[in-house]
């Protein structure tokens, strides 16, 4: 699996090689939450889109669930380093193995006043 990612807030452009063979999964906009209200709240106005070389990628809604992950010492995002338990929702995209070659990978998100915008331009070599 290859993950890609949004944005804290704004727009970003990103080139990136990714290898044969891997499915991608990421989110179009997302929020990690201590309780289950914020991440309801979130999703009441989310919207967001991906398109993979110009088409839709469907996205997958994903309500308030709780995660367990391990946090890195001195993470990007300020958190305490070992493992957290959070609430998750958000909304996904998971596509299948790119062909060799070039692609565009276009993901967008908003809730209330928060956006996201990132443009990969991905490369993924032959096998």
């Amino acid at each position: 699996m290859w993950f890609f990612a949004g944005t804290f807030g704004g727009s970003a452009q990103r080139t990136c090689q990714v290898p044969a063979g891997r499915p991608l999964a990421g989110p179009a906009v997302n929020l990690h939450s201590n309780n289950t209200s914020s991440c309801k709240a979130f999703m009441t106005g989310v919207k967001g889109s991906v398109t993979l070389d110009g088409q839709l990628v469907e996205l997958r809604r994903i309500d308030p669930v709780e995660i367990t992950f391990v946090a890195a010492r001195d993470n990007v995002m300020g958190l305490s380093a070992g493992k957290l338990a959070t609430q998750a929702c958000g909304l996904w995209a998971w596509i299948p193995p790119l062909k060799p070659g070039e692609h565009e990978l276009r993901v967008e998100g908003e809730s209330g006043d928060f956006s996201t915008s990132v443009v990969y331009r991905l490369e993924v070599p032959a096998d």
